[in-house]
């Protein structure tokens, strides 16, 4: 059980290290990184204002996508030490919601600014 402790504080170190350097390059000056957004066609499009929002909303459902994942990954990580395939469906239903929440808070985004 300590060895599986010490596993859940290093893979969420590395997840909060992952979430850090996403909204970093976010939120920096890099023009490229906005270009391989797939939403780009629709971003350039948009107005300057309209662009601050989109971006600034656009990286508040990520934050929220990663912030939903998060207790399903940390339930499965818990879920391995048994011997059962419990974990992996937690995995799943964590990655089928938060997947199916971000699309849906995208297109809500997108109705609004278009």
């Amino acid at each position: 059980m300590d060895d599986m402790v010490i596993v859940v504080i290093i893979v969420n170190l590395i997840y909060f290290v992952i979430w850090i350097s996403i909204n970093k390059l976010r939120n920096s000056n890099i023009t490229f990184i906005k270009e391989w957004d797939n939403g780009n066609e629709f971003y350039e499009s948009l107005s300057e204002n309209d662009k601050r929002i989109y971006w600034k909303q656009d990286t508040h459902i990520l934050n929220r996508v990663l912030l939903i994942f998060f207790p399903f990954m940390n339930l499965a990580l818990f879920l391995i030490d048994n011997k059962n395939y419990y974990w992996i469906i937690c995995l799943v239903i964590g990655l089928i919601l938060s997947c199916i929440l971000g699309v849906l808070m995208s297109i809500k985004l997108r109705k609004r600014l278009e």
